[in-house]
């Protein structure tokens, strides 16, 4: 009787000290997570993806359930080209919160990044048709992009122009319109959105970059030379910029 008595002396005394110490331990795991979380952030703005992994990855260990942090692991995966491992996070995100479209609108933009056109149409759709969704025409957008891709063309220019009715000044819009335009040689159509993408956006670099090529095309070499430079001239430095510059180089004079 004794030892019964000391047995259920002692559960109840750990019991009282579980309950009085669990909520201390999750504050300290919830600001933990948190203050991972956000050097993670930090990491993502300074496009240093590797150490924003490592925050995220920490940030996990200490809140596994929290949407942001499986989302934030899967993005970083995913600008390091890990397609795979950033695939597995969106979709413990989504598990999470399955009625999230944010989630499926990101798992489908991951799908673009690996050519899996039919995936990220799926997704797409299942975002642009949630009600929640608050940036439909961006999800209708990688629906015709993905039809794009696969040389559906019909389809892609209706995706476009219904990701307009959506939000009738989006420039990324306009931009996929003349590429799809110029991809079937009718360069005067895909000139005017290029156009039309730089008047909404006049930072828009590869606006300006394949506007210049459409103007190569179309033989207005002058006016491909100053598209060419204003690539040059927004980021000096980048990738893009060199390849304007070598084709500057080559391009002919107007007669």
């Amino acid at each position: 009787m004794k030892k019964l008595s000391l047995l259920v002396s002692l559960i109840l005394t750990f019991s009282f000290l579980a309950v009085s110490c669990a909520p201390v331990q999750q504050v300290d795991k919830t600001k933990e997570a948190e203050a991972h979380y956000m050097l993670g952030i930090s990491y993502l703005k300074e496009q240093n993806f590797t150490h924003a992994l490592k925050e995220f990855l920490t940030a996990e260990e200490f809140d596994a359930r929290r949407l942001d942090i499986q989302e934030g692991i899967a993005l970083a995966y995913q600008l390091k080209q890990a397609y795979p491992e950033a695939e597995k996070y969106y979709l413990k995100a989504l598990k999470i919160d399955p009625k999230e479209p944010r989630i499926a609108s990101n798992l489908a933009t991951l799908y673009l990044d690996m050519r899996e056109w039919d995936k990220a149409i799926r997704y797409f759709e299942e975002a642009s048709n949630n009600i929640l969704f608050d940036q439909p025409e961006k999800a209708l957008l990688g629906i015709g992009f993905a039809h794009f891709k696969k040389q559906d063309y019909q389809k892609a220019k209706l995706y476009y122009e219904k990701a307009l009715e959506k939000k009738w000044n989006f420039a990324p819009a306009y931009f996929r319109l003349g590429e799809l335009f110029l991809a079937q040689d009718k360069v005067t159509l895909a000139q005017q959105n290029f156009e039309k993408a730089i008047d909404l956006n006049p930072n828009y670099v590869t606006a300006y970059f394949q506007l210049a090529l459409t103007q190569m095309k179309a033989k207005d070499f002058n006016k491909a030379r100053e598209s060419f430079r204003k690539v040059i001239l927004l980021t000096p430095e980048s990738e893009i910029a060199v390849r304007a510059g070598e084709l500057m180089k080559v391009l002919p004079e107007n007669e």
